[in-house]
């Protein structure tokens, strides 16, 4: 080597397969929810910091990285581990909020991107599959009806949303489990309350032109009722009067 030349960098080590197709699905998402089906894979593969090649290397097409984000979005590990970090110490009405929050961050995003997969028009797939990058049929290609739709069947969308939910469920109800004496209801029957109500009001078209609770807002109603009562703190603004 001459003395003046200068080493040469070293590359960065090869991520594992699960771990780039994680980093890439983090990076995606929020692109995906701005975006939805109207996102290319090449504005997909510039939001995960890899090439568009390398993209289909990991998803074979677009379809498949809106189901593996869905997938991910409904696993319900992370958030369950968030719940379960608040301090049991922490007073009800602020590690309540705290919960609801969290939920309702999640439970928008799976709305989000449900709404991609049953949206989004069947599109951009690996150079050389049966399909063009414009979505339609190459010759010999087989059409399978229904396919281009990111919803799998409904009853395993049943068994999933019961997969995702119970766990959180359970880590609510061990959460207000340390504040059962201010209870009306067992810790278990409150956070499947509190699940309905999150749940209920992240539903598109569930209320009309919507009902979009903050999370001070929906543990007021559960606390507190749907009666005004003179000594709350509460001050958000009154919905119902609003225009």
């Amino acid at each position: 080597m001459p003395f003046n030349a200068q080493p040469r960098p070293r590359r960065a080590p090869a991520m594992a397969p699960d771990d780039r197709r994680t980093a890439i699905l983090e990076a995606v998402v929020p692109l995906l929810r701005e975006r939805g089906g109207a996102v290319t894979t090449r504005e997909l593969a510039a939001a995960a910091g890899v090439a568009e090649g390398t993209l289909f290397r990991v998803f074979p097409d677009k379809e498949t990285l809106v189901r593996a984000a869905v997938e991910r979005a409904l696993d319900p590990v992370d958030l369950v581990a968030q719940i379960e970090a608040i301090p049991a110490s922490q007073a009800l009405r602020p590690a309540l909020t705290e919960a609801v929050r969290l939920m309702q961050d999640r439970a928008g995003q799976v709305v989000d991107l449900l709404f991609v997969a049953h949206h989004a028009p069947d599109g951009e797939h690996r150079p050389g599959s049966e399909h063009s990058p414009g979505g339609e049929h190459r010759p010999g290609g087989e059409h399978r009806p229904g396919v281009g739709h990111g919803a799998p069947p409904h009853g395993h969308r049943a068994r999933r949303h019961h997969a995702s939910v119970e766990p959180v469920v359970d880590a609510v109800a061990e959460l207000l489990a340390a504040h059962a004496a201010e209870l009306r209801l067992p810790p278990l029957d409150s956070a499947r309350i509190l699940m309905g109500l999150v749940l209920s009001t992240r539903r598109p078209g569930a209320w009309g032109s919507g009902l979009n609770l903050s999370a001070e807002d929906l543990v007021a109603v559960a606390l507190d009722g749907l009666a005004h009562h003179a000594s709350d703190a509460h001050t958000s603004a009154n919905h119902g009067e609003e225009g």
